[in-house]
Protein backbone atom coordinates (compact mmCIF):
# COMPACT_ATOMS: atom_id res chain seq x y z
CA UNK A 1 0.00 0.00 0.00
CA UNK A 2 1.53 3.20 -1.16
CA UNK A 3 -1.03 5.95 -0.07
CA UNK A 4 -4.41 6.99 1.35
CA UNK A 5 -6.82 9.20 -0.72
CA UNK A 6 -9.66 10.91 1.89
CA UNK A 7 -12.38 12.65 -0.06
CA UNK A 8 -13.88 15.22 -0.11
CA UNK A 9 -10.07 17.35 0.55
CA UNK A 10 -12.08 20.00 2.74
CA UNK A 11 -15.53 20.65 3.86
CA UNK A 12 -17.48 23.47 5.87
CA UNK A 13 -20.49 22.28 8.52
CA UNK A 14 -23.30 24.97 9.62
CA UNK A 15 -25.37 23.26 12.42
CA UNK A 16 -24.09 21.38 15.28
CA UNK A 17 -24.96 18.15 14.90
CA UNK A 18 -24.95 18.31 11.01
CA UNK A 19 -22.57 15.72 9.33
CA UNK A 20 -20.07 15.23 6.48
CA UNK A 21 -19.62 11.46 4.59
CA UNK A 22 -15.60 11.29 3.78
CA UNK A 23 -14.35 8.32 1.60
CA UNK A 24 -10.91 6.95 1.68
CA UNK A 25 -9.89 4.81 -0.91
CA UNK A 26 -5.90 2.95 -0.43
CA UNK A 27 -3.64 2.63 -3.36
CA UNK A 28 -1.03 0.99 -4.55
CA UNK A 29 2.02 2.45 -6.11
CA UNK A 30 0.65 1.85 -9.48
CA UNK A 31 -2.72 3.64 -8.18
CA UNK A 32 -4.44 0.73 -8.34
CA UNK A 33 -7.04 0.85 -5.63
CA UNK A 34 -7.18 -1.84 -3.07
CA UNK A 35 -9.49 -2.90 -0.57
CA UNK A 36 -8.55 -1.64 2.68
CA UNK A 37 -9.61 -1.37 6.76
CA UNK A 38 -9.46 2.19 7.60
CA UNK A 39 -8.63 3.81 11.11
CA UNK A 40 -10.26 7.24 11.42
CA UNK A 41 -8.97 10.15 13.91
CA UNK A 42 -10.39 13.85 14.49
CA UNK A 43 -7.77 16.20 15.65
CA UNK A 44 -9.90 18.28 17.37
CA UNK A 45 -12.73 15.87 18.71
CA UNK A 46 -14.40 18.89 20.54
CA UNK A 47 -15.18 21.16 17.31
CA UNK A 48 -16.04 17.40 15.09
CA UNK A 49 -16.16 13.64 15.91
CA UNK A 50 -15.71 11.22 13.10
CA UNK A 51 -17.32 7.64 13.51
CA UNK A 52 -15.37 4.49 11.62
CA UNK A 53 -17.06 4.89 8.48
CA UNK A 54 -16.34 8.14 8.25
CA UNK A 55 -18.91 9.67 8.98
CA UNK A 56 -17.94 13.54 10.72
CA UNK A 57 -20.53 15.35 12.87
CA UNK A 58 -19.72 18.78 14.19
CA UNK A 59 -20.27 19.77 17.74
CA UNK A 60 -18.97 23.66 17.98
CA UNK A 61 -17.49 25.79 16.15
CA UNK A 62 -13.91 25.61 14.71
CA UNK A 63 -11.55 23.34 12.52
CA UNK A 64 -10.73 19.99 12.84
CA UNK A 65 -8.38 17.67 10.42
CA UNK A 66 -9.69 14.11 9.79
CA UNK A 67 -7.19 11.88 8.46
CA UNK A 68 -7.52 7.86 7.92
CA UNK A 69 -5.15 5.17 8.09
CA UNK A 70 -4.76 1.81 6.97
CA UNK A 71 -1.59 -0.31 7.76
CA UNK A 72 -0.01 2.18 8.90
CA UNK A 73 -0.28 4.40 5.80
CA UNK A 74 -1.54 7.64 6.39
CA UNK A 75 -4.15 10.29 4.43
CA UNK A 76 -4.16 13.35 3.33
CA UNK A 77 -5.95 16.13 6.00
CA UNK A 78 -9.10 17.45 5.55
CA UNK A 79 -9.58 20.18 7.12
CA UNK A 80 -13.39 20.40 8.41
CA UNK A 81 -14.53 24.04 9.50
CA UNK A 82 -17.45 24.08 12.14
CA UNK A 83 -19.45 27.72 11.46
CA UNK A 84 -22.69 27.58 12.82
CA UNK A 85 -24.83 29.73 11.14
CA UNK A 86 -28.46 30.85 11.44
CA UNK A 87 -31.15 28.71 9.99
CA UNK A 88 -33.90 30.35 11.13
CA UNK A 89 -35.69 33.81 13.32
CA UNK A 90 -38.77 33.07 15.81
CA UNK A 91 -40.23 35.87 17.08
CA UNK A 92 -42.04 35.88 20.30
CA UNK A 93 -45.31 36.45 20.73
CA UNK A 94 -46.54 35.66 17.52
CA UNK A 95 -49.55 37.09 18.16
CA UNK A 96 -50.44 40.20 20.26
CA UNK A 97 -53.14 42.11 20.23
CA UNK A 98 -53.10 45.79 22.48
CA UNK A 99 -56.60 47.47 23.12
CA UNK A 100 -55.03 51.13 23.86
CA UNK A 101 -52.86 53.34 21.46
CA UNK A 102 -49.81 54.56 22.88
CA UNK A 103 -48.79 50.96 24.83
CA UNK A 104 -46.25 48.70 23.74
CA UNK A 105 -45.67 45.37 23.21
CA UNK A 106 -42.16 43.55 24.04
CA UNK A 107 -41.11 41.29 21.13
CA UNK A 108 -37.89 38.69 22.04
CA UNK A 109 -36.15 36.90 19.08
CA UNK A 110 -34.28 33.44 18.92
CA UNK A 111 -31.84 31.89 16.51
CA UNK A 112 -31.57 28.81 15.87
CA UNK A 113 -29.85 26.55 12.87
CA UNK A 114 -30.74 24.90 10.17
CA UNK A 115 -30.92 21.78 12.68
CA UNK A 116 -32.99 23.63 15.48
CA UNK A 117 -29.97 24.28 17.94
CA UNK A 118 -30.24 27.86 19.67
CA UNK A 119 -27.81 30.27 19.05
CA UNK A 120 -26.84 32.66 21.81
CA UNK A 121 -24.89 35.89 21.33
CA UNK A 122 -27.17 37.45 18.18
CA UNK A 123 -27.33 41.04 17.07
CA UNK A 124 -31.11 41.61 15.60
CA UNK A 125 -32.32 44.68 13.64
CA UNK A 126 -36.17 45.35 14.35
CA UNK A 127 -38.51 46.81 12.24
CA UNK A 128 -42.01 47.78 11.65
CA UNK A 129 -43.96 46.63 8.65
CA UNK A 130 -45.96 49.91 9.54
CA UNK A 131 -44.86 52.75 11.68
CA UNK A 132 -48.12 54.43 11.33
CA UNK A 133 -49.54 51.23 13.78
CA UNK A 134 -46.28 50.67 15.61
CA UNK A 135 -42.53 51.70 15.91
CA UNK A 136 -40.44 49.24 17.30
CA UNK A 137 -36.76 50.45 19.16
CA UNK A 138 -33.40 48.41 19.27
CA UNK A 139 -34.49 46.15 21.96
CA UNK A 140 -37.91 45.08 20.31
CA UNK A 141 -39.98 47.09 22.42
CA UNK A 142 -43.11 48.61 20.00
CA UNK A 143 -45.17 51.61 20.53
CA UNK A 144 -48.45 51.56 18.96
CA UNK A 145 -49.49 54.86 17.45
CA UNK A 146 -52.83 54.29 15.81
CA UNK A 147 -55.24 51.47 14.73
CA UNK A 148 -54.63 48.19 12.74
CA UNK A 149 -52.30 46.10 12.30
CA UNK A 150 -48.21 45.88 11.29
CA UNK A 151 -45.51 43.29 11.38
CA UNK A 152 -42.85 43.35 13.62
CA UNK A 153 -39.97 41.83 12.23
CA UNK A 154 -36.39 40.85 13.26
CA UNK A 155 -33.75 40.49 11.01
CA UNK A 156 -30.03 38.75 11.77
CA UNK A 157 -27.23 37.40 9.40
CA UNK A 158 -30.05 38.20 6.58
CA UNK A 159 -32.21 35.96 8.07
CA UNK A 160 -35.63 37.46 10.12
CA UNK A 161 -38.90 36.05 11.77
CA UNK A 162 -41.87 38.54 12.48
CA UNK A 163 -44.54 38.99 14.69
CA UNK A 164 -48.12 40.03 14.31
CA UNK A 165 -48.59 42.86 16.31
CA UNK A 166 -52.62 44.47 16.68
CA UNK A 167 -54.08 47.46 18.00
CA UNK A 168 -57.78 47.08 18.58
CA UNK A 169 -58.98 50.48 20.47
CA UNK A 170 -61.32 49.70 22.92
CA UNK A 171 -62.28 52.18 25.55
CA UNK A 172 -60.74 52.86 28.61
CA UNK A 173 -61.77 54.06 31.74
CA UNK A 174 -59.35 55.30 34.66
CA UNK A 175 -59.98 57.07 37.72
CA UNK A 176 -57.70 59.29 39.67
CA UNK A 177 -57.82 60.11 43.59
CA UNK A 178 -55.69 60.33 46.30
CA UNK A 179 -55.04 56.91 48.15
CA UNK A 180 -56.52 58.35 51.41
CA UNK A 181 -58.47 61.12 53.03
CA UNK A 182 -59.71 61.99 56.81
CA UNK A 183 -63.20 61.81 58.24
CA UNK A 184 -65.35 64.16 57.53
CA UNK A 185 -64.22 65.67 54.44
CA UNK A 186 -65.03 65.37 50.70
CA UNK A 187 -62.76 63.67 48.03
CA UNK A 188 -62.59 64.37 44.83
CA UNK A 189 -62.40 60.82 41.93
CA UNK A 190 -61.75 62.10 38.43
CA UNK A 191 -63.24 59.86 35.74
CA UNK A 192 -60.85 59.64 32.68
CA UNK A 193 -61.22 57.81 29.16
CA UNK A 194 -58.49 56.83 27.48
CA UNK A 195 -58.96 57.01 23.77
CA UNK A 196 -57.28 55.47 20.80
CA UNK A 197 -56.98 58.67 18.36
CA UNK A 198 -58.05 59.54 15.51
CA UNK A 199 -61.67 59.11 16.73
CA UNK A 200 -61.78 55.30 16.69
CA UNK A 201 -63.45 55.10 19.88
CA UNK A 202 -65.70 58.40 19.40
CA UNK A 203 -68.81 57.98 20.47
CA UNK A 204 -71.62 57.25 23.32
CA UNK A 205 -69.88 55.33 26.91
CA UNK A 206 -71.63 54.15 29.83
CA UNK A 207 -69.60 55.08 33.06
CA UNK A 208 -70.24 53.40 36.43
CA UNK A 209 -68.44 53.69 39.70
CA UNK A 210 -69.22 51.65 42.01
CA UNK A 211 -67.98 52.55 45.99
CA UNK A 212 -69.48 51.25 49.14
CA UNK A 213 -72.09 53.45 50.25
CA UNK A 214 -71.36 53.59 54.14
CA UNK A 215 -67.63 54.80 53.72
CA UNK A 216 -69.09 57.51 50.67
CA UNK A 217 -71.70 59.37 49.73
CA UNK A 218 -71.98 61.09 45.84
CA UNK A 219 -72.15 64.90 46.56
CA UNK A 220 -71.96 66.30 43.03
CA UNK A 221 -70.04 66.02 39.59
CA UNK A 222 -68.30 68.30 37.34
CA UNK A 223 -68.01 67.91 33.53
CA UNK A 224 -65.57 68.55 30.61
CA UNK A 225 -67.49 71.39 28.58
CA UNK A 226 -67.48 69.19 25.25
CA UNK A 227 -68.40 66.05 27.26
CA UNK A 228 -72.64 65.71 27.62
CA UNK A 229 -73.90 64.01 30.92
CA UNK A 230 -76.52 62.23 32.00
CA UNK A 231 -76.45 61.42 35.56
CA UNK A 232 -78.38 57.90 37.41
CA UNK A 233 -77.39 58.34 41.00
CA UNK A 234 -78.13 55.10 42.85
CA UNK A 235 -77.35 53.74 46.64
CA UNK A 236 -73.74 52.32 45.97
CA UNK A 237 -72.58 53.67 42.57
CA UNK A 238 -73.20 56.63 39.98
CA UNK A 239 -73.73 55.85 36.45
CA UNK A 240 -73.17 58.77 33.71
CA UNK A 241 -73.01 58.78 29.87
CA UNK A 242 -70.40 60.68 28.24
CA UNK A 243 -70.84 61.48 24.45
CA UNK A 244 -66.45 61.27 23.39
CA UNK A 245 -66.41 63.83 20.07
CA UNK A 246 -64.75 62.96 16.99
CA UNK A 247 -60.74 62.53 17.03
CA UNK A 248 -60.36 62.96 20.12
CA UNK A 249 -57.21 61.25 21.25
CA UNK A 250 -55.59 60.49 24.46
CA UNK A 251 -56.80 61.02 28.34
CA UNK A 252 -59.78 63.46 29.16
CA UNK A 253 -61.43 63.72 32.44
CA UNK A 254 -64.86 62.87 31.93
CA UNK A 255 -66.02 64.54 35.04
CA UNK A 256 -65.05 64.65 38.26
CA UNK A 257 -67.13 63.53 40.91
CA UNK A 258 -66.91 64.74 44.48
CA UNK A 259 -68.01 62.39 48.07
CA UNK A 260 -69.07 63.10 51.03
CA UNK A 261 -66.89 60.96 53.30
CA UNK A 262 -68.83 59.19 55.79
CA UNK A 263 -67.31 56.27 56.88
CA UNK A 264 -65.33 56.31 60.35
CA UNK A 265 -61.17 56.45 60.56
CA UNK A 266 -59.71 52.82 59.58
CA UNK A 267 -62.77 51.96 56.98
CA UNK A 268 -61.83 51.66 53.56
CA UNK A 269 -63.79 51.30 50.06
CA UNK A 270 -62.79 49.98 46.59
CA UNK A 271 -63.93 52.62 43.94
CA UNK A 272 -64.01 50.31 40.61
CA UNK A 273 -65.12 52.07 37.41
CA UNK A 274 -66.40 50.17 34.06
CA UNK A 275 -67.03 51.79 30.75
CA UNK A 276 -69.26 49.76 27.97
CA UNK A 277 -70.05 51.25 24.63
CA UNK A 278 -73.65 52.79 23.74
CA UNK A 279 -75.36 51.55 20.89
CA UNK A 280 -78.40 54.08 21.45
CA UNK A 281 -76.68 57.15 22.44
CA UNK A 282 -76.73 58.78 25.62
CA UNK A 283 -79.50 56.23 27.74
CA UNK A 284 -78.61 53.20 29.59
CA UNK A 285 -80.15 50.87 27.19
CA UNK A 286 -78.51 48.52 24.86
CA UNK A 287 -74.48 48.64 26.78
CA UNK A 288 -72.05 46.48 25.14
CA UNK A 289 -69.59 45.64 27.26
CA UNK A 290 -66.39 46.45 25.41
CA UNK A 291 -64.86 48.62 27.65
CA UNK A 292 -61.68 48.19 29.88
CA UNK A 293 -62.27 49.45 33.75
CA UNK A 294 -60.17 49.63 36.75
CA UNK A 295 -60.39 49.37 40.63
CA UNK A 296 -58.76 51.62 43.39
CA UNK A 297 -58.56 51.66 47.17
CA UNK A 298 -59.73 54.81 49.57
CA UNK A 299 -58.64 54.52 52.90
CA UNK A 300 -60.23 56.77 55.90
CA UNK A 301 -57.38 58.32 58.19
Amino acid sequence: MASVEVTPGAGTLVSFGGSLQLSATARNAAGTALSATFTWTSSNSSVATVDASGSVVAVSDGNSSITATALGVGSNLVTVTVAQAVGAVEVTPADVTIIAVGDAAVFAATTTDALGNVMDGQVFEWSSSNEFIATVDATGSATTHGAGSTSITATTAGISGSGQLVVDPVPVARLEMPESVGVGVQVSVDALLLTAGSGSVAGAFAFTVSFDPSVLQYNTATAADYVRLIFDNIVGSVRMVASAPTGMAGSVTVATLVFDVVGGAGSSTDLEVSIDTLIEALTFNDLTANGVGETRSLMIQ
